[in-house]
């Protein structure tokens, strides 16, 4: 029997990540920017929405005030503002490299999987990293795209339940609810869209504007297969966190255990160290799968949206109610 489009998508896709481990290093900086679909948005606003509710009381010109002071209070003199400006210029650079490399990284990681899809060859790592390079600034501009949306709509959460946590009145509830579903769907949207621009960018060659104008056509045409995947995407991802917290489980038990043998040994150093070197191992666990898994991702969605802009996808939904209304 033949298997599922989406099947042959995380099949393929699978394989792409676990068998060319040189994609894993795109992976590891791709995942700063957080997996494409429904998680990141999802963790966003959530997270973000606590954020903003937790320091509402924090007087922004107070914490302005207390940071200059502090400056003011150190021994400045020609050596320490060289050194200051040293860090600052350090700092800034560390975060443009990151930021470079992140989105290199996406578009390598794009460019290898529709690779793999439209020439049946392994991938080069050279030219995919070079493809993103070469895309960098468009495929910067659409992250930054869909970072301010999503704050936005995090912003916009964070006032609602702001005001409920003041008011807690039955139309400030319900306003919440109504403005948690409308940022829950407009950001959806919004990620559907920017990750099929990302692939019109980096497989089609598209402008910034065409990629979104054809994006958008596209999620209209495949919204139902949109969310569809997105779901199957964050099923996998819920998968993805239970391993870790076997991981991190398997950690506490294996501290238990150094703290019986410190107890009875009495080398406090004994301890200290195997605490160090579990939890270096436990943290390039988690670089590992971070990396593996957003290599699998990226590739899943770049191997639908190419079916989807050549060919077309109908909703599995829709084929298993057709198939029993015959």
């Amino acid at each position: 029997m033949k298997k599922s489009l989406y099947r042959q998508a995380l099949s393929h896709s699978w394989r792409l990540a676990w068998q060319h481990k040189e994609l894993w290093i795109f992976g590891l900086f791709a995942a700063v920017l957080g997996q494409m679909g429904i998680l990141e948005l999802l963790s966003k606003v959530t997270f973000a929405s606590k954020k903003y509710a937790a320091i509402e009381n924090v007087n922004p010109s107070h914490a302005l005030k207390q940071i200059f002071f502090g400056l003011k209070d150190l021994p400045w003199n020609i050596e320490v503002g060289l050194l200051f400006i040293w860090l600052v210029v350090i700092l800034v650079g560390l975060a443009i490299f990151g930021v470079f490399v992140s989105i290199a990284s996406q578009g390598a990681i794009i460019h290898s999987a529709a690779q793999s899809v439209k020439k049946k060859k392994l991938p080069d790592t050279s030219k995919a990293w070079h493809a993103g390079v070469d895309h960098f600034w468009r495929l910067l501009s659409l992250n930054i795209a869909k970072k301010i949306v999503i704050t936005a709509l995090a912003v916009i959460v964070s006032v609602a339940t702001i005001n409920v946590l003041h008011t807690g009145g039955t139309w400030d509830i319900i306003a919440f609810f109504i403005l948690f579903v409308l940022s829950m769907i407009i950001g959806l949207v919004v990620s559907f869209v920017v990750i099929y621009a990302a692939g019109y960018v980096v497989v089609e060659e598209y402008s910034f504007a065409d990629s979104l104008r054809s994006a958008w056509r596209l999620f209209l045409d495949h919204w139902l297969v949109s969310i569809e995947v997105g779901l199957i995407i964050f099923a996998l991802n819920s998968v993805l966190l239970l391993v870790l917290l076997a991981g991190l489980f398997t950690l506490l038990l294996h501290s238990v255990l150094l703290i019986g043998i410190t107890l009875s040994t009495g080398i406090l150093g004994l301890f200290n160290a195997g605490l160090f070197v579990e939890f270096i191992v436990f943290a390039g666990f988690i670089l590992f799968v971070a990396s593996v898994f957003t290599v699998f991702s990226t590739s899943a969605w770049t191997y639908l949206f190419m079916k989807m802009h050549k060919h077309g996808i109908k909703s599995h939904i829709v084929n298993i109610f057709h198939g029993k209304k015959k």
